[in-house]
């Protein structure tokens, strides 16, 4: 049976104040630790007296059988009635339980005063849900959009997919049916011939018939498409639409990683940054090639370390690729214009530098934070005065061993590939497994409200040793392709190169490997 607002008015109306004396007036509220009911008149002195108001709880009226035959809940340990609530706990409590027990440290509120305090959390609480609700018409418009973007991408790789295999099938089938085609055509000629009584009409068509036998014995058997049906021309559309096709694979498997975990997947770019070396920055000890893509080290027998920058800007996506030889130590990333490839005795530096060292056969994060007085000395620039401080932080990077071919570790063959992504101002390194998979060496977001513009550079270091006694050289480059050899630029010796490529450059890797 429901119960409406008006029974529930009668209820409350039914049950009648128990210390008027005379006649009695019906109840306003029960006091649950009096465990009686007043009228208006009696329950004055409930609402004046604070000690009252704060340690006599009071409720809607309750009848006379209701305080014992359970409608007022009390505390199952005690036996009295549940006067607080235990904000800690999130549990009612009897006047016992605050004294005695594990509630007597906790946040206690009378009834009344707790649900204040829950009701205004509550209402936070819907406030944040309402905003996280459109958060999640966001992210629901989010994946609506990928999911159509993905669909149109799987069509589009279903139909280059279909023309593909067409090509194919299509050429060969029609190929084959018009040699079949002319042996047919032969037989059926030279019975219609035979069929001929008359020795007149027999001859006529015999030219005819010798004709088309002719072209039957110059059927070509072979499989695939004759020469006459210009196969050249078959296999380049075949390979210019496969090319494409693989192309659209490779995309839709790149979405479809972006999509299932965005922040751990980093391709910002479909093609590789034209890096251009700044001839400005280069040392004497090094030789830059016309092109602007290679630094050559000349001096086999100096220890010599060069921060060299590129000239393309920060201000929009970069994307390129390194190689370097074994006899160097390298550190690649972005910095400052300006800071010099040593560092001071106390670690520091005058601007800001995010990178990847490779050292002593390890890699390490390199991470710069600015000093405690760095305001200080950033005002005392203005007037001519100190640059702002850096202290520079090297943390060694260690990764889980992977199973390659001969032995476990991670295959790193000196190939290094770098994303530059200016919109989440995040920088990724990363190399290729074995199959051309991605591995993460390391990221790391930078702060956008640095000062100075970050460029992209690349330190290179050789330590001293004795003169060579051949004019090989190895490789330490920025670039999309393998590079070997010695200085393109001049007769010098080039003891390790930088240097960044064009796909017409390519010259396959070593097969040497070096694991970590």
């Amino acid at each position: 049976m429901s119960t409406t607002p008006a029974t529930v008015k009668q209820e409350f109306q039914s049950v009648l104040c128990d210390m008027c004396l005379d006649s009695q007036m019906p109840a306003l509220k029960t006091c649950l630790k009096c465990e009686i009911s007043m009228c208006a008149q009696h329950l004055q002195a409930h609402l004046t007296t604070p000690v009252l108001l704060q340690t006599h709880p009071l409720t809607k009226p309750v009848s006379p059988g209701g305080l014992s035959s359970g409608a007022v809940i009390r505390c199952p340990e005690h036996g009295k009635v549940l006067e607080y609530y235990c904000l800690d706990d999130r549990t009612c409590v009897c006047v016992s339980c605050s004294i005695e027990d594990q509630h007597r440290l906790h946040n206690l509120k009378t009834l009344s005063s707790a649900q204040k305090v829950l009701v205004e959390k509550l209402k936070e609480e819907k406030k944040e849900l309402s905003e996280r609700q459109m958060q999640g018409k966001a992210l629901k418009s989010w994946e609506t959009k990928q999911r159509k973007a993905l669909e149109e991408s799987s069509e589009h790789l279903v139909k280059a997919m279909l023309a593909l295999r067409n090509i194919g099938l299509t050429k060969v089938a029609s190929s084959v049916s018009a040699r079949l085609d002319a042996i047919q055509a032969a037989q059926q000629s030279i019975e219609a011939a035979l069929s001929e009584e008359d020795a007149h009409q027999f001859l006529q068509r015999f030219a005819d018939v010798h004709e088309t036998v002719q072209k039957a014995r110059a059927v070509d058997f072979i499989h695939g498409l004759e020469e006459n049906a210009k196969p050249e021309q078959v296999v380049f559309d075949l390979l210019k639409n496969g090319h494409e096709a693989v192309e659209k694979v490779l995309k839709l498997q790149r979405d479809l990683l972006t999509l299932v975990d965005p922040e751990k997947q980093f391709w910002g770019t479909d093609k590789p940054t034209d890096m251009i070396i700044d001839q400005e920055t280069v040392g004497q000890h090094f030789l830059v090639s016309t092109d602007f893509k290679t630094l050559s080290c000349c001096s086999p027998t100096e220890h010599v370390s060069q921060r060299v920058y590129f000239k393309n800007s920060t201000d929009c996506d970069l994307h390129w690729t390194m190689d370097f030889s074994e006899e160097c130590s390298w550190s690649v990333g972005l910095c400052g214009a300006g800071l010099p490839s040593r560092l001071s005795k106390e670690n520091t530096l005058s601007g800001p530098l995010y990178g990847l060292e490779w050292k002593n056969k390890q890699f390490f994060a390199l991470h710069t934070k600015r000093t405690a007085n760095t305001t200080e000395k950033c005002q005392s620039r203005q007037s001519g005065g100190m640059l702002p401080q850096f202290h520079l932080f090297s943390e060694v990077l260690n990764y889980p061993l992977q199973k390659s071919s001969t032995r476990q570790g991670l295959i790193f063959e000196n190939k290094l590939e770098v994303l530059w992504n200016n919109s989440s101002k995040s920088l990724f390194f990363f190399t290729r497994g074995e199959y051309g998979q991605i591995i993460c060496l390391h990221s790391v977001g930078i702060d956008s409200s640095l000062p100075q513009k970050l460029l992209p550079f690349v330190t290179l270091e050789k330590k001293e040793k004795g003169p060579s006694t051949g004019n090989s050289s190895s490789s330490t480059r920025a670039s999309n392709s393998y590079y070997g050899g010695s200085c393109s630029s001049c007769p010098k010796y080039a003891d390790f190169v930088c240097a960044v490529h064009d796909e017409k450059e390519y010259d396959p890797p070593s097969k040497k490997r070096k694991v970590i």
